[in-house]
């Protein structure tokens, strides 16, 4: 999986809690890509089983892709902690180098750290870290 991919699903996911259709447009508009490159990735994620198309909701994750977001937000919010409590950094700087470490560290660095950690249940944004294999559960909007 590329971090380009994670980034869409991501993206995707944080549509969906906002909102009840997810188009192209919305994509573009938050990944800050043109239409036709949403296009080409959805066609991937589509080809990967990893997005469901619906007329009326537009874009859905399955079941594998809630999954892939869900590990992606705890490892993100999982740094984010640790970036807080251990290395000094602020809540205002800790989203852009989480986003740069959530693609690059390991399943079992994430368990280490988690354990260091203590095992949190929420980033210092009050974000819900996901235990190990659950899905992340936050606001969503009915369908």
């Amino acid at each position: 999986m590329t971090p380009n991919k994670e980034d869409y699903l991501k993206c995707i996911y944080e549509i969906g809690t906002r909102q009840e259709k997810i188009t192209n447009k919305e994509v573009a508009q938050l990944m800050q890509v043109s239409p036709p490159a949403v296009t080409e990735m959805v066609k991937k994620l589509l080809a990967e089983q990893l997005l469901l198309k619906d007329r009326s909701v537009g874009y859905i994750l399955t079941d594998l892709g809630l999954k892939l977001v869900s590990d992606l937000y705890r490892k993100h919010r999982l740094i984010e902690v640790f970036l807080v409590n251990h290395l000094g950094y602020t809540t205002e700087e800790i989203h852009e180098e989480a986003e740069v470490l959530e693609h690059t560290v390991s399943d079992h660095f994430v368990e280490q750290l988690e354990k260091l950690l203590h095992f949190p249940k929420n980033c210092p944004h009050g974000g819900t870290i996901p235990a190990k294999g659950e899905l992340l559960v936050e606001k969503t909007i009915p369908l």
